[in-house]
């Protein structure tokens, strides 16, 4: 499977706020168990050109906040996984169609305007780098479990799919 590094330049976020590397810590949950960040955060200038990572279908435009919808994403799935790709202003038109590795999908949003208000600032010491966020799951096989069907998704680290671009 080809799979291209979506972002004009691969670098990974880290500042003030965190690093932006999958398996980084994010507090904890309300059972007082740790999160994780489940995806790969690639610095961007806001504007820059978003290429599709994998050949595959766009499924749909993505919402990572529910109540806060100018931050838009896009899916791309194929036969083995989907791609999620947040902060970035989808082409519409591309929308249940196929696309190849290095297809234009969209532009970067300025993500880091959400989050550098002068409270998160203070909070945090510094800004945070305008990024995408990058997931890639594996398209779930469903198994017969006690004679009831499950599918499970596995988050996976995207750069096995980069070979491993540190």
């Amino acid at each position: 499977m080809r799979f291209g590094c979506p972002t004009p330049e691969f670098e990974v976020r880290s500042d003030k706020h965190g690093s932006g590397n999958f398996g980084a810590g994010r507090g904890m949950h309300a059972d007082r168990s740790q999160k994780f960040h489940d995806g790969l955060d690639l610095i961007v200038v806001p504007g820059d050109t978003i290429r599709s990572p994998i050949d595959g279908m766009v499924e749909k435009v993505d919402y990572p906040y529910r109540t806060d919808l100018k931050w838009t994403g896009i899916q791309i799935a194929n036969g083995r996984v989907r791609v999620e790709i947040w902060y970035m202003e989808p082409n519409v038109l591309l929308i249940d169609t196929y696309v190849h590795v290095g297809d234009k999908i969209g532009i970067a949003q300025d993500i880091s305007k959400k989050y550098n208000t002068e409270k998160r600032i203070k909070k945090y010491g510094g800004k945070m780098l305008p990024h995408v966020h990058m997931r890639v799951k594996n398209l779930p096989l469903a198994y017969l479990i006690n004679g009831k069907w499950a599918q499970y998704e596995i988050t996976l680290d995207p750069r096995l799919f980069l070979g491993g671009i540190q």
